[in-house]
């Protein structure tokens, strides 16, 4: 998962799709096009997922690196402007990229980061059927590798 700065909604976004795989197991790995690592998730992100079940206390962002980008099999972004950096940055990339909303007709997910809780809860409450519609497509992608 990738966004902006990697402390709000690809954090919330990994940790989603990862409890909602359960047993399986599928490499999954959240950063940012914003060259700024070690940064917390603000204290409304830190809530609004706790009340979804996800603990984001911990995470630290994470910049996306070339080779972590060419590491991915798919790289899944939130909004236009994420996927234009993406591929700006690295226009040889070979891994397919989707953005997370179309996956459940949502279109782009903004960044809530200059938002309040209300902002978090329906961002998250987006990025969680996102999730929820990538979860039986890559269950089909694991079941064609098996």
């Amino acid at each position: 998962f990738v966004c902006l700065g990697n402390i709000c909604r690809s954090p919330f976004a990994a940790a989603a799709l990862r409890a909602g795989l359960g047993d399986r197991r599928i490499a999954i790995d959240s950063a940012g096009t914003m060259p700024q690592p070690g940064r917390p998730t603000p204290p409304c992100g830190i809530a609004a997922a706790a009340a979804r079940g996800i603990d984001l206390a911990a995470h630290r962002s994470v910049w996306l690196s070339r080779e972590m980008a060419q590491s991915a099999s798919l790289l899944i972004v939130f909004d236009e402007r994420t996927r234009s950096a993406l591929l700006d940055r690295y226009p040889d990339l070979g891994a397919r990229h989707v953005m997370l909303g179309d996956l459940a007709q949502l279109g782009e997910i903004t960044d809530p980061i200059d938002g309040g809780p209300a902002e978090f809860a329906r961002v998250y409450d987006q990025i969680a059927a996102g999730v929820a519609a990538l979860l039986p497509l890559l269950g089909a992608a694991t079941a064609r590798r098996a």
